[in-house]
């Protein structure tokens, strides 16, 4: 039986990469609609005092049209001279065009759009404040569930918490076993239960159990496990990941929050682990 060691990790999960990257994606996308109004706006001013000066050098021509005013200035008795006035372009004052009207009400219809996507794909994503998936699930009492598996002939499965529970028997000794199981070995050997996530550590398909064979087969790529989800065959690169298991008196909880991974290939703990019939999943 090999020594490589594994470790213990905390992933990220696809829930939790995208609670982080819709609010960046948001307020990136609000804070490009920002430069771009402003872009607009500093261009709409530009244009403005282009047609101010332009109409000011219009007046300053004979004949030439201009909206702008003129007033008389006395020079000498009987003469008369015409003092320009420019025009005063104040862009606070003057009204936006049907153009700048258009752009903003695009800009911000895009943007009204984007938050409530976002807060409906928010709303939909953000976890359960208890008992899901990444929390520490109750997954009942001890005995009742050792019960269930020997009548079922099966592992008790927990669909929100995504993993199976298995009696576990093994002949290691602790420091055997912590080698191969950082941290939780001990658990497993006390409470004689294995708790392992539905996972394939292959391509993460959901790996049912074969009640023929009494071993996890992954119907997607043909990866199996033993009873205890460690590596039998196929292209899965080492055993089921595996979770914490915590028992307060007789119930007992899984850390779903935790992800322990699994061993390497080759190791097989459970007394009696071969397959007991066909196997559900060809090679």
């Amino acid at each position: 039986m090999g020594s490589t060691s594994t470790y213990e990790v905390r992933r990220v999960t696809t829930r939790q990469l995208l609670l982080i990257a819709i609010p960046t994606g948001l307020a990136l996308l609000v804070l490009f609609g920002i430069v771009v109004a402003a872009s607009r706006r500093e261009s709409d001013l530009e244009l403005g005092r282009d047609e101010a000066e332009r109409e000011a050098a219009l007046a300053a021509v004979p004949g030439g049209s201009s909206s702008g005013s003129r007033t008389r200035k006395k020079t000498a008795p009987g003469n008369v001279e015409m003092e320009k006035v420019t025009p005063k372009f104040d862009p606070e004052l003057e009204g936006m065009t049907r153009r700048q009207v258009l752009n903003r009400g695009i800009v911000l219809a895009a943007l009204t759009g984007l938050a409530a996507f976002g807060g409906a794909c928010l709303a939909f994503l953000w976890p359960k404040l208890s008992g899901g998936f990444g929390s520490v699930i109750s997954a009942g009492n001890i005995n009742e569930i050792k019960a269930q598996i020997k009548n079922d002939k099966a592992p008790f499965y927990n669909p929100s918490g995504r993993f199976y529970l298995m009696t576990y028997e093994t002949e290691l000794d602790n420091a055997e076993g912590e080698v191969l199981y950082p941290t939780v070995f001990t658990q497993f050997k006390e409470t004689g239960l294995i708790a392992m996530y539905q996972k394939c550590p292959h391509l993460g398909c959901r790996v049912p159990w074969c009640s023929t064979s009494q071993w996890f087969e992954c119907p997607c790529h043909g990866s199996k496990y033993n009873s205890a989800g460690e590596w039998t065959g196929g292209p899965a690169p080492r055993g089921m990941w595996h979770f914490p298991i915590k028992l307060n008196g007789e119930q007992v909880s899984v850390d779903t929050g935790t992800q322990v991974e699994g061993p390497p290939k080759g190791t097989s703990t459970p007394v009696n682990a071969e397959a007991k019939g066909p196997h559900c999943v060809g090679i």
